[in-house]
């Protein structure tokens, strides 16, 4: 709970600085709709401490067990729904999403409490369930767009359990109805935003692998490092019980819900993946876990020998609690499932970025500048962070000769933030300090940087060239777990 900001955290933070009507606005270029930067910036009223924003996640995180356990005693009764809540406090993905400043923990939270309401809703057709299911899904919505899969589960249960009782159908779709008009008000968001991912990230083909890994992340959450065999012999017990559950799915109606919600969110999402923009990353559906671990428990307990079912939610616990104990012991590793680059950028303790901003901000001097400059796509990974160390009070770019798309940041970009020549920096800096992920020979070596000396990207936008011949040479070099430092003076001043 106390490693530094990331990307994805400092983009967030940016927006609680804004309006509540400026924040909606805003939000029509995020993927997420505006109601967690809402909630976080109220939650921020009495302090903007990075613990106490993080405790907003930690305690909807915390909330999830508790109603888990409510839909699971509904399902099944009290002893599996202790048992269903128990895999919940358990569940990697979980514990580690609810750390996080971003709408993960508060989706998933209302997702599970939809759940709970429309199973209550259905058995017994009172309106205060379909009210409560109504404000759910619409809560869902404003939350995260994946809660349109949850709607449409819900859908498709009233048809099979009402089929053609169309008087059955009136409760649940009075109380929708002013719901699905309030949606209506981010549907060209929607749109548009789905539009420019398709052209800005093309085509992707869902592979095996993608399904496999999404299976492993359901589960346990990691895959070992890599280690294919260590992480399906871990999540075997889990898995086992999710087949176990399946010839109860039509035999027992209360579990209909639960096991349409799985199969056909993931049949949705991979159809759509497959003739379109793909959505199968494991953070977007992580409102499917709990639906997992249910199933998986409920696939156990239903078997008819005592001996297998408690070999079975034994096997099961050992294989969360062997997860939870790797996940402490091997940190960074564990973190590579869940953040992209995490382990490669940070590689130390969790803190390399704010120990190397806050070294830049008690060195730099005035009339020096701090300039961003990596590979492409991930320069954004030390820009936002140093931002938001820095409370954006220095003078900081990041530098990237084409422009830099909205995945990475470009719409939290204040005019002039991002150069894309040294010279339209005027007048001329007294010293920079470059911050970079590349190797700094790479960056000081001229061997390396002069022509025919590096390729790719490096050679397209040859930064360290173009301080090379403006008379700057570098005269400290300081590295923290993968990112360097790199400070740079005028050889007049050398």
């Amino acid at each position: 709970m106390d490693q530094d900001v990331w990307f994805d955290e400092a983009v967030i933070l940016f927006q609680i600085e804004k309006t509540f009507p400026q924040i909606w606005n805003f939000c029509k270029l995020e993927n997420f709709p505006p109601l967690f930067s809402w909630a976080l910036k109220v939650w921020a009223l009495p302090s903007a401490n990075l613990t106490w924003l993080r405790l907003l996640d930690v305690l909807l995180g915390s909330a999830i067990p508790p109603i888990i356990y409510l839909w699971g005693r509904d399902l099944a009764g009290k002893k599996a729904g202790f048992i269903i809540g128990l895999t919940c406090v358990m569940s990697l993905p979980l514990i580690y999403y609810s750390q996080v400043i971003r709408m993960y923990s508060l989706f998933v939270f209302i997702a599970c409490f939809s759940y709970f309401a429309f199973l209550r809703a259905i058995e017994s057709d009172k309106y205060k369930y379909w009210i409560l299911v109504a404000i759910a899904n619409l809560l869902g919505f404003y939350s995260f767009l994946f809660m349109v899969f949850i709607i449409v589960a819900q859908a498709f249960i009233l048809i099979v359990r009402y089929r053609l009782q169309l008087s059955r159908y009136l409760r649940p779709l009075l109380v929708h109805l002013p719901i699905f008009a309030l949606m209506l008000f981010w549907v060209v968001p929607i749109l548009n935003r789905y539009s420019y991912m398709q052209t800005s990230f093309g085509p992707y083909h869902v592979t095996w692998n993608d399904l496999i890994e999404y299976i492993l992340f359901l589960g346990t959450g990691t895959k070992f490092n890599k280690n294919y065999l260590l992480a399906f012999l871990i999540n075997l017990p889990i898995l086992i019980g999710f087949l176990l559950s399946v010839p109860i799915w039509l035999k027992k109606t209360k579990i209909q819900f639960p096991a349409f919600l799985f199969v056909s969110s993931i049949l949705m999402v991979a159809f759509i993946s497959i003739v379109s923009q793909t959505l199968f990353y494991n953070r977007y559906l992580l409102f499917l876990v709990p639906v997992y671990l249910t199933l998986a428990v409920l696939g156990w307990l239903n078997q008819q020998l005592k001996l297998v079912r408690l070999i079975g939610i034994t096997l099961m616990f050992l294989s969360l609690s062997t997860v939870y104990v790797y996940y402490n012991l091997h940190f960074l590793d564990v973190h590579e499932d869940f953040r992209y680059l995490w382990s490669r950028l940070e590689r130390t303790d969790g803190h390399s970025f704010s120990k190397m901003s806050h070294f830049v901000q008690d060195n730099i001097k005035p009339g020096e500048v701090i300039i961003h400059y990596s590979n492409a796509n991930i320069g954004q990974f030390s820009y936002f962070p140093f931002l938001y160390y820095h409370k954006r009070q220095l003078p900081e770019f990041l530098y990237s000769k084409s422009e830099i798309p909205q995945y990475s940041g470009q719409q939290y970009l204040k005019p002039g933030e991002w150069i894309s020549d040294f010279n339209q920096l005027q007048p001329a800096p007294k010293g920079v300090w470059l911050v970079t992920f590349q190797n700094a020979d790479a960056i000081v070596n001229p061997e390396y940087f002069m022509e025919g000396g590096i390729r790719g990207r490096m050679h397209k936008e040859n930064l360290p060239k173009d301080l090379y011949f403006a008379g700057y040479r570098s005269v400290q070099k300081i590295n923290i777990g993968g990112i360097t430092s790199i400070h740079f003076l005028p050889m007049s001043q050398n």
